[in-house]
């Protein structure tokens, strides 16, 4: 069956305005059900990581990152459960003034609607990814890298279970096909995504920057070291 990226993004779209009826309290517990879940599962989980570790030769520098075991993943549900207990990051008034003619003006924290994050041999950023997205009232849309592919699905499939069990549109949290020929599509996609993050290599960020015609938040390219003579 053919994958028809507009038809998807249009049901994220959709789905992204369901969560504008959950409020801080049951967007968290949303978050921390989803953290349970994955730890519960966490089996099938490594599983599916080992996978994907046989197929990553051992030189690659890649591996050690790439690698899931109970410790990282006990690791992750925290930071998911962490994310969970902030504070509601929507309805914050940032600016509160009176301008002429007595019009009170207001500038208040929303959610963006549809998020798309771009990443790379990582697969704790999948749970990250998802934690921040839902927490703040957004809808996620993910594209993560060709070598931890079957950790990501594993890892949405979990996230989705959870999703229908509360009534909740598993479309809520997308992830995208490995192909790379729906990259292009998804950055120029700028009816059904807000903002698309990359996070990973120089050459990830220059390639979204270069080709997004949606808003792009850019993270740090990574390798950064600080060296301290004795």
């Amino acid at each position: 069956m053919s994958y028809d990226i507009i038809k998807q993004l249009q049901k994220t779209q959709a789905a992204s305005r369901t969560l504008l009826d959950l409020d801080n309290e049951a967007r968290s517990n949303l978050v921390i059900k989803i953290a349970d879940a994955i730890w519960n599962e966490r089996d099938i989980l490594l599983v599916e990581n080992q996978k994907d570790l046989n197929k990553m030769d051992d030189t690659n520098p890649k591996k050690d990152r790439l690698l899931l075991n109970e410790e990282r993943i006990a690791g992750m549900v925290q930071d998911a459960k962490n994310v969970a207990a902030l504070p509601d990051p929507t309805g914050e008034v940032q600016l509160e003034r009176e301008i002429e003619q007595g019009l009170q003006l207001q500038k208040i924290s929303t959610p963006l609607g549809v998020v798309a994050i771009i990443y790379e041999a990582r697969p704790n950023v999948t749970l990250d990814a998802i934690s921040l997205c839902l927490k703040s009232g957004n809808a996620v849309v993910l594209r993560g890298g060709t070598d931890a592919e079957e950790s990501n699905i594993a890892t949405i499939s979990v996230v989705h279970e959870v999703l229908e069990d509360l009534g909740l549109s598993p479309d809520l949290v997308h992830l995208m096909p490995i192909d790379r020929e729906y990259v292009k599509p998804m950055l120029e996609a700028e009816r059904y995504i807000d903002v698309v993050i990359p996070r990973g290599s120089k050459g990830l960020i220059n390639f979204v920057r270069e080709h997004s015609k949606i808003p792009t938040i850019e993270t740090g390219a990574g390798v950064c070291h600080t060296y301290v003579h004795e």
